[in-house]
């Protein structure tokens, strides 16, 4: 694989956390593709978003969690795809309970620089019993309106 190419793609996903961690709104939905794969463990595999949708999201989830923060622990990089081990911790605003768990993250690169394709991997029990929440009330608290 092209080494070029390979620091490319993981500065382009370096970014992304970095933003996330800042709530930088604009510059994580500059990062996407106008489509973006999404495969989640809670709402399921292969969901196709638009950017705004996307946008949406993030913002329902930084209202949810307003103290998110993804601890890049390792990134590793073959080709367009990068996986990231990140230690996640965050606070449920709806309840005061936090959680900290490991996450993976699988996302691949298209040739414009834009994050296309995301596999996020973590254990919801873990998510759930920490918050003490089941995936109805998770889903509600991050589809409510503001």
């Amino acid at each position: 694989m092209d080494q070029a190419n390979n620091s490319k793609v993981l500065e382009v996903v370096r970014k992304f956390f970095e933003a996330g961690n800042k709530q930088d709104i604009e510059t994580l939905a500059s990062l996407v593709a106008p489509n973006l794969i999404v495969n989640n463990p809670l709402f399921g595999q292969g969901n196709v978003v638009t950017r705004e949708v996307f946008k949406s999201s993030l913002d329902n989830i930084l209202q949810a969690f307003p103290d998110l923060n993804m601890h890049v622990v390792n990134m590793i990089t073959q080709g367009n795809t990068v996986v990231t081990e990140e230690l996640e911790t965050a606070t449920l605003s709806a309840n005061g309970r936090s959680y900290k768990m490991p996450v993976c993250v699988v996302m691949r690169v298209n040739d414009q620089g834009q994050i296309y394709e995301t596999h996020n991997y973590w254990d919801t029990r873990t998510l759930f019993d920490q918050l003490q929440i089941d995936l109805d009330t998770y889903s509600k608290i991050l589809r409510e309106e503001k």
